[in-house]
């Protein structure tokens, strides 16, 4: 019987994942679409994007993103603020998917 449970539990956390690669992989796809149409529309409102700034830009970007995790990880309750914050995550998925 144990394993039977464990079978089901098993396949509701892979069909769970699933669902979420799906999310992500259109969500990815609906922001490159966005991406190109706003491109698109400057383009054809004369506004050059100079596309050989990005990677500096992007570059930045991360380091200022990487200083804020290390910030945060000096707080002595960053471990555990982290999986309160990850489950809440997870419950509020788990209501919206209702496997």
């Amino acid at each position: 019987m144990q394993s039977q449970e464990t079978s089901s539990e098993l396949i509701k956390h892979l069909q769970s994942h699933e669902m979420r690669i799906d999310f992500n992989y259109h969500s990815i796809v609906q922001l490159t679409f966005l991406m190109e149409f706003i491109i698109e529309q400057l383009t054809e409102k004369g506004v050059a994007i100079d596309m050989e700034k990005f990677d500096d830009y992007q570059k930045l970007q991360m380091e200022n993103v990487q200083k804020t995790i290390d910030q945060a990880k000096q707080d002595p309750d960053f471990e555990q603020k982290t999986k309160e914050i990850f489950n809440q995550i997870q419950s509020e998925l788990n209501d919206k998917i209702k496997l």
